[in-house]
């Protein structure tokens, strides 16, 4: 009901291609698990933990719309160069240009959507962190490519411009998410880069 409601077109894409497969996982006594994945190989199949329904929903889109963004790439190059060489604040390690692109392009659906939920159903707090921590990942991948300009293709150019745009927009709307949860943001990303570019295996906790 909410993707019908404020990503119509998306819950079309969803319905006629793919097939979701829930998946249990464990955590200790007071933690929970967000958990989720999708193969480009086996397009149509996403797998996800069911929780809470915005939760869900942004699982669902996540992984969707790595699958949709999969396809695109295979017909139009988002950069031009595939050695790793940039860090990316949702994946340790170095990466290539168009891997951070791609997270990029991804968040930037995920900002989106909740964009226009949340205009009509205003944000808890927990609703305005994930906000805070969404956009200054745009943010800051996109400050990551900045290094490597060169190596950006046209198609990776416009992801990136409508990724700061949303990034912008979101800002201008919701004045109290990064009020409160911005230097948090910050802080946390920063630390994961530091450790990644240590060559630390970490994943960024800040996304579970």
């Amino acid at each position: 009901q909410l993707l019908a409601r404020f990503s119509p077109a998306m819950k079309r894409w969803i319905v006629g291609n793919v097939v979701l497969y829930p998946i249990g996982l464990r955590s200790s006594p007071g933690e929970s698990s967000r958990e989720s994945f999708s193969i480009l190989e086996a397009q149509g199949c996403v797998w996800l933990s069911i929780g809470d329904p915005l939760s869900v929903l942004d699982l669902l889109v996540h992984e969707c719309t790595h699958l949709r963004l999969g396809r695109v790439e295979r017909l139009a190059a988002t950069a031009t160069d595939d050695r790793p060489v940039c860090l990316a604040p949702w994946h340790a390690g170095l990466r290539p240009v168009s891997y951070v692109i791609h997270g990029i392009a991804v968040f930037t659906v995920i900002l989106e959507l909740f964009v226009e939920l949340f205009d009509e159903f205003p944000p808890s707090d927990e609703g305005l962190r994930r906000l805070a921590i969404w956009t200054t990942c745009l943010e800051v991948g996109a400050r990551e490519i900045g290094g490597q300009a060169a190596y950006v293709a046209p198609l990776g150019t416009v992801l990136i411009n409508a990724a700061l745009d949303i990034a912008q927009r979101c800002r201008r709307m919701y004045p109290t998410a990064f009020r409160n949860y911005e230097v948090w943001a910050k802080k946390e990303i920063d630390e994961f880069l530091r450790m990644s570019s240590a060559g630390d295996d970490v994943t960024p906790w800040y996304l579970r």
